[in-house]
């Protein structure tokens, strides 16, 4: 698939036009990779600041995770860009709904938030290399985060939708594009099957969907880099009391999801 990064803000600029255009969203999503970090450090500060001053221009919050590629710019930087003095937040669209932004690259080679967690990656990489997830471009998330997952889950009385760069299952992505503990990540969503009802993804510039015993819908969304010429890569997506319709443009297919209210009684 051929990646036309040249073509991305430009794609960038057509979809802040249309959410200006849009009446009732509450916000923009965008799952990782500010830039595509191949260049040098100038050109990539120059992409950096490019894409910032675009979703300057956006009417409604714009609200981001951490991708692999944003880490060619430092963590210092990127700060600027999150509500938290954390890379993973809760952020509460209204009174039905809660968002959660996971930091799927604090444990990672580059970019990890300390030198104890770049030396754990380390490590990772060289003792699970017979796990094709266990490359560079991926990384894990911490026990620390996973303990804040799992209290704002304890004490969340809203349905969920978790968010963060890499999927968790090989059937919405491949092998080798997976957060390196998701298992452990799962083991917490699942025990809150009741109120998750999804984790959208970026990373596997194909796109891929699935839903998985505990009836978690994974999706992970095309890359607007991938689109071909002339097309793009987003979705509106609107969060109902029992559905979720995801209105898909460009690449990104249109999908709709419905469940029982039993799906989200507190237990």
């Amino acid at each position: 698939m051929e990646r036309r990064y040249s073509e991305a803000l430009v794609k960038l600029y057509q979809v802040i036009r249309w959410v200006g255009q849009q009446r009732s969203l509450t916000c923009l999503v965008h799952l990782g990779d500010l830039v595509d970090g191949s260049a040098t450090e100038q050109q990539t500060r120059k992409e950096y600041s490019q894409v910032c001053a675009a979703f300057d221009d956006c009417k409604v919050p714009v609200l981001h995770v951490v991708g692999n590629h944003c880490l060619d710019v430092s963590r210092d930087v990127l700060k600027e860009l999150f509500p938290s003095t954390r890379f993973y937040y809760r952020w509460e669209p209204h009174d039905d709904w809660c968002f959660l932004f996971l930091d799927c690259l604090e444990i990672s080679c580059k970019g990890a938030i300390n030198e104890h967690y770049q030396q754990e990656a380390q490590h990772y990489l060289e003792t699970q290399q017979q796990q094709p997830r266990a490359t560079r471009w991926n990384g894990a998330i911490s026990s620390t985060q996973l303990e804040w997952l799992e209290n704002e889950l304890q004490h969340c009385q809203r349905k969920v939708i978790v968010m963060g760069h890499i999927p968790l299952v090989e059937e919405a992505s491949d092998a080798a594009h997976l957060v390196w503990n998701a298992e452990q990540v799962l083991d917490i969503l699942h025990r809150y099957h009741h109120l998750v009802i999804a984790y959208f993804a970026g990373h596997y510039h194909r796109g891929g969907y699935a839903v998985d015993a505990y009836g978690l819908h994974h999706v992970t969304f095309p890359a607007i880099c991938d689109a071909p010429a002339h097309q793009n890569a987003w979705a509106k997506i609107r969060c109902e009391p029992h559905r979720i319709v995801i209105q898909g443009y460009g690449t990104v297919p249109s999908q709709t999801w419905t469940w029982s209210p039993c799906k989200i009684s507190t237990q």
